[in-house]
């Protein structure tokens, strides 16, 4: 068969490369001008920069592991994140340093009190399936006004009660001390970066690339008149001109922190782990990176995220959204398009997810 898919990032190639390997002619568009979609780096001496913040890769899928190897050399990384609180830094994920600090108590006396926090009733202005009710179960007062609230507010621009509450899905509590971020078997980034990675698995003959092309109506109707099968993982509202309405994604802006300003150096080099959180609001920054440590290379860089007017990358997933999205889903699939990705089928979704679900769609061809 002929295959258009619409993205050249992780799930894009990834589905590009097993489809050809199964001898189907593929062609892939991409509005950027080299492959990665959001994955996408640039290389800084021999440091790899992310342009939309980083990525870590993580897995226990032992098939997608070995997959990544066909296209490049992974190194092992132990991944940890401190975020900066009025209690100094402090390990995120929450763990047992987390919840002493913040108590001002020790081992077991720290977790009674946080079991008793987790106990107190909630408000009837809070809703009950928000991320603020459900963090407030999960964690209590404390921990959430320290760790969660104001870096929601700050992520999100709106009030934690009106966030979705399958947001606070991806926040743990561990009660151990150990401060590793994942527990996976696989912790690791690719040597040379993730941008070299997808463009690996973009090199075949059955492959061929073209960059600089604009999602929309227009180039969806070329393609469903050219080819045999057409595979989105563009959001939906792009591919087709925002034909029902727009759907909403988080925005992010980026920003390089510039080391030769003397302050700006000495507070950057204060960071006590490769990626930090701020979750307060007498910081206007949401995150920071620094790449070289993240990637244990000599160039430094240092970057720095808040929300803005950016890259859109995170899939707002109210119900309002979501009845949006269904709509599109059933147009696009009615025109014969098939939706794949974080942004294609509107999730908020790991590489390894990512990769594992572009695997099994290929494997239906």
């Amino acid at each position: 068969m002929k295959i258009a898919i619409i993205g050249a990032g992780l799930t894009g190639a990834t589905l590009a490369i097993e489809l050809a390997n199964k001898g189907h002619q593929i062609l892939v568009v991409e509005r950027e001008g080299t492959a990665g979609g959001h994955v996408l780096d640039e290389m800084s001496g021999n440091t790899p920069v992310s342009k939309f913040g980083p990525h870590i890769f993580h897995t226990d899928d032992e098939q997608v592991m070995q997959f990544v190897l066909r296209f490049t050399s992974m190194k092992t990384i132990i991944h940890r994140v401190r975020s900066y609180t009025k209690f100094g830094w402090l390990p995120w994920p929450i763990n047992m340093e987390t919840i002493e600090k913040i108590y001002n108590l020790s081992g077991q006396h720290a977790l009674n009190a946080l079991e008793k926090d987790r106990q107190v009733e909630i408000a009837d202005t809070t809703r009950p399936d928000s991320f603020e009710a459900r963090a407030l179960k999960q964690m209590g007062r404390p921990l959430y006004d320290t760790m969660l609230r104001d870096y929601t507010l700050k992520q999100w621009g709106r009030h934690p009660s009106f966030v979705p509450g399958e947001v606070m899905g991806r926040v743990r509590i561990k009660t151990g001390y150990n401060e590793d971020f994942f527990s996976d078997k696989y912790v690791a980034e690719p040597v040379g970066g993730y941008t070299n990675m997808v463009a690996a698995m973009l090199n075949h003959q059955n492959i061929h690339v073209e960059y600089g092309i604009l999602a929309g109506t227009k180039i969806l109707t070329t393609l469903l008149l050219s080819y045999d099968k057409v595979i989105s993982t563009a959001p939906p509202d792009v591919i087709t001109n925002s034909k029902f309405g727009k759907l909403d994604y988080l925005s992010v802006n980026f920003g390089k922190v510039d080391t030769t300003d003397p302050r700006s150096a000495m507070i950057v080099n204060s960071w006590p782990t490769a990626v930090v959180n701020f979750p307060t609001t007498d910081v206007p920054f949401t995150r920071g990176t620094a790449y070289h440590r993240l990637n244990n290379t000599t160039t430094p860089e240092y970057v720095i995220e808040m929300p803005g007017s950016g890259e859109e990358l995170y899939p707002v997933r109210t119900e309002a959204q979501l009845a949006l999205h269904k709509k599109y889903r059933q147009w696009l699939d009615e025109c014969g398009v098939v939706s794949a990705g974080r942004l294609g089928s509107f999730e908020y979704i790991d590489m390894h997810i990512a990769i594992r679900k572009a695997l099994d769609l290929a494997a239906q061809f």
